[in-house]
């Protein structure tokens, strides 16, 4: 992210997870959909993942495990939506399945919402890309968070210090 900004990133990433879900729309077989849209999708939503959490480090240092919770419970809330909107598009009138498998009307919806898919996917990531902003020009927080941090020596020399009074002595 240090030569490449994190807006540029997801733009790029954005259109690729959308080619993948795209094309996947059109396996025929199961090999060939894992392959693109589990791992080629999979993998690029992965990398999507950790670019707000680093940029969202850069502007909130001191609470970095409530910016990673707040990402972390997006993501799930993300997750719990895309279940109830993939099993309505897919299955609208709740066919109950004949043996193993679902009808024919079931299975052509599939490719029909992988479609739809990539389209949101791309809109949603390359549109959320907008929102991520480089500090501005004298915008330091590490400056704030490390203002009243000690030396390293003196860190190192407390310490050592307390391992030799606490853990060392008898």
């Amino acid at each position: 992210m240090k030569k490449v900004n994190a807006k540029t990133c997801c733009i790029v990433a954005g259109a690729t997870v959308g080619f993948f879900f795209y094309i996947s729309s059109y396996c025929q077989t199961f090999v060939p959909f894992a392959l693109i849209f589990g791992i080629g999708g999979g993998s690029i939503i992965g990398f999507l993942y950790m670019i707000p959490v680093a940029h969202c480090y850069k502007y909130f240092p001191k609470k970095k495990g409530t910016v990673s919770g707040i990402i972390v419970a997006g993501s799930g809330f993300g997750t719990f939506l895309f279940s109830i909107v993939a099993l309505a598009s897919i299955n609208p009138q709740n066919t109950p399945l004949v043996g193993d498998y679902y009808g024919a009307e079931i299975a052509l919806n599939v490719p029909i919402f992988l479609r739809r898919l990539a389209v949101i996917c791309t809109v949603a990531i390359i549109g959320g890309s907008f929102l991520l902003l480089d500090l501005l020009p004298g915008m330091d927080p590490y400056a704030e968070a490390n203002k009243h941090e000690e030396p390293k020596e003196e860190r190192k020399k407390s310490i050592v210090h307390l391992m030799d009074t606490e853990f060392l002595l008898p």
